[in-house]
């Protein structure tokens, strides 16, 4: 590929991740009054009950893995503390909490006539999302649904899903040490 191609692509790529990453409906943003926030660990409770667990700890760590990554750039000039850090000095941070409540797969296998079927993939992720100032005051509470598709010819999606969509949407929360109020 082309140097000036690829860097066409790579900004588009930029331009419609940017697009994706900002709050939809009404709403405005609020500066943070905090010094940082901490990311707690995602947490997924009863995994073991889900239909498929080892996906949904997959995306649990993979949407934690992209939050620590994307969550400082967002928040700053507001501090990133990331789950397993040394804790902060007291006072002045907020901990942000992301826990997964729902996660489901679904498959549909197309024959696309003379080879290997192929097959999509969605996985559909119930999020909860909660940032807690240093005295318990809730600054923000949303409850998300995102959804991610790929499309294989192999049998399972366990390592194949990016999870960029849960995570823009949380991240996109987020922008320049401020937090999207809706309403």
């Amino acid at each position: 590929m082309p140097a000036n191609a690829f860097r066409l692509a790579a900004v588009a790529l930029i331009l419609i991740a940017g697009c994706a990453s900002q709050p939809t409906g009404p709403g405005h943003w609020q500066p943070l009054a905090l010094d940082r926030v901490q990311l707690a660990a995602v947490a997924l409770p009863d995994a073991d009950r889900l239909a498929d667990p080892r996906v949904c700890r997959y995306a649990r760590e993979d949407l934690q893995r992209n939050l620590e990554r994307s969550l400082p750039r967002r928040l700053a000039p507001v501090g990133f503390v990331a789950p397993g850090d040394p804790p902060p000095p007291s006072g002045g941070t907020g901990t942000l909490r992301v826990t997964i409540t729902a996660c489901r797969i679904e498959s549909h296998q197309w024959d696309v006539g003379g080879g290997e079927p192929d097959i999509t993939f969605y996985e559909t992720l119930d999020l909860h999302v909660r940032l807690a100032d240093a005295g318990g005051k809730t600054l923000l509470d949303r409850q998300l649904e995102t959804v991610e598709q790929i499309q294989t010819d192999i049998p399972t999606p366990l390592f194949d899903f990016p999870h960029t969509v849960p995570a823009a949407r949380i991240y996109g929360l987020f922008s320049q040490g401020r937090v999207w109020q809706s309403g």
